[in-house]
Parts: structure tokens; C-alpha cells; sequence
């Protein structure tokens, strides 16, 4: 199909590479479906991907974003419950909390909070594409659970 000059056939860049116009496509991409010739495509068991999906993380899929989204909100759970612990002990017992123990719970809930954000992210990537909003919900309660951990650090530290 001809076409004037100084326009593109819908033909011709339908299948000529994204990255080289004047050259004919060879194929897709198997993750993001563009057309590539030969030269830009790599070759994977999965199938050819092209130089910019390459770079990213391929899509794990709902069970391992699943279970890396679950694993973090376990972790903000955990840190709550630590946190929540840490502050009901005093009311329950009628003691203050010794100051190593109390260190050493605020410590493991805020490293809980920390491999919580981890794990959110890691979800978050593998389920790139999905539209899985779990992950999010790990990444927002961990950074909200940490927020809070460390400004009652700082109100603790004001007040001794």
C-alpha cells in the first residue's frame, strides 16, 4: 500500500520495529506485545522479550504476590501486637516496663514494620500488571505502623 510522502502506512508501522521504523518487525514482545525485528529482541525460555521489559521485573503472578502481600501484612500485624503489648503491659501488670525489655520489644516491632515494607515491594513488583491492590495495603500499613514507632520514640525520648 502506497502512501505519500512523508506519511506512515498504518501497515508499515504495524509491522516495522518499534526501536527501527525502517525495518520489518520480526515479532512481539511476549510481555508487552510491541513489535521488534531480530536485532532488539531477546531471546528467553519464556519467549522473545524486547530491551525495555527485559530490564523490569516480569509479572510473578497472583501467587507469589500473594503470598510475599500476605507475608507483609503479617509483619504489620505482628508489629502492632508488639507495639500494643509494649503499651498494654503497664496497665495490665501495674509496672512499668523495664527499660532493656521495652528496648528490645520497640526494636522488634520496628524491624517487623521494616521486612514488612520489604516484603509489600517485593509484592507490589511481582504483581506489576495485575492491578492487585494488597500489596499497597502492606506498603501503607507497615509505613504508617513505622510512622508511629518512631514518634513515639521520639515523645519517649522528650520525656525521660
Amino acid at each position: 500500500m502506497s502512501s505519500p510522502a512523508g506519511q506512515y502506512s498504518p501497515d508499515a508501522v504495524a509491522n516495522s520495529c518499534r526501536n527501527h521504523p525502517s525495518v520489518a518487525s520480526r515479532e512481539a514482545c511476549t510481555r508487552c506485545g510491541e513489535s521488534y525485528c531480530g536485532v532488539c529482541l531477546f531471546t528467553l525460555a519464556s519467549g522473545a522479550v524486547c530491551p525495555a521489559c527485559i530490564m523490569r521485573p516480569g509479572i510473578g503472578g497472583s501467587n507469589g504476590a500473594l503470598m510475599h502481600g500476605l507475608g507483609g501484612l503479617g509483619l504489620a500485624l505482628v508489629g502492632m501486637v508488639l507495639m500494643g503489648a509494649m503499651m498494654l503491659a503497664p496497665v495490665v501488670t501495674g509496672e512499668e516496663l523495664k527499660e532493656p525489655f521495652a528496648t528490645i520489644v520497640g526494636m522488634a516491632a520496628m524491624l517487623t514494620s521494616f521486612g514488612g515494607v520489604s516484603l509489600s515491594f517485593v509484592a507490589r513488583d511481582l504483581a506489576r500488571g495485575t492491578n492487585a491492590t494488597l500489596p499497597m495495603v502492606g506498603i501503607v500499613a507497615n509505613t504508617l505502623l513505622t510512622i508511629l514507632l518512631v514518634l513515639l520514640s521520639v515523645v519517649g525520648a522528650f520525656m525521660s
